[in-house]
């Protein structure tokens, strides 16, 4: 048995060494749920949810651009659908 020679097969190629990799979380892993209201100009808290609100389009179009800047690229969009 050569044992100065040791097998990396595990890291012959970036795909391959990419797969084995320990794991770590990027903002851009992350998807960011949104509540969308009618209306515009509104804001309204999510009583089940505390610091989560829902937001009219106008300015769920300012927290979607704050999120991005951050490093977040997915958004999920949930419309509030009547009762």
């Amino acid at each position: 048995m050569d044992l100065l020679k040791r097998p990396r097969r595990n890291r012959l190629s970036p795909a391959i060494r990419d797969l084995v990799q320990e794991t770590r979380l990027h903002s851009s892993d992350f998807v960011i749920p949104f509540f969308v209201l009618s209306g515009s100009n509104r804001k309204e808290a999510i009583p089940s949810m505390p610091g989560i609100y829902r937001f009219s389009k106008d300015l769920i179009i300012k927290e979607i651009e704050a999120v991005v800047k951050q490093g977040v690229l997915a958004i999920a969009l949930f419309p509030v659908i009547p009762e």
